[in-house]
């Protein structure tokens, strides 16, 4: 298993990501949320990014489109 995090959203709002966290927590994936505080600071302004592990991409953007997250890429 790869150590290596990447991002594999982006979102406007810190509570869109922690919606996003529990789910792939519930599907036992490992995530993390990065940049939530400068999102409280400069709320829209700068995005709150979803890392997991490079492992889990594929399978991570499979659950964000079957929940109908549409801002997922590729």
């Amino acid at each position: 298993m790869s150590d290596r995090f990447v991002t594999v959203e982006t979102f406007s709002r810190e509570f869109e990501a922690q919606i996003v966290k529990a789910r792939l927590d519930a599907e036992g994936i490992e995530s993390i949320i990065a940049d939530g505080n400068m999102g409280r600071i400069y709320p829209g302004a700068i995005g709150v990014r979803l890392l997991v592990r490079e492992d889990d991409v594929e399978r991570v953007k499979k659950i964000l489109l079957r929940a109908q997250f549409t801002n997922v890429n590729e």
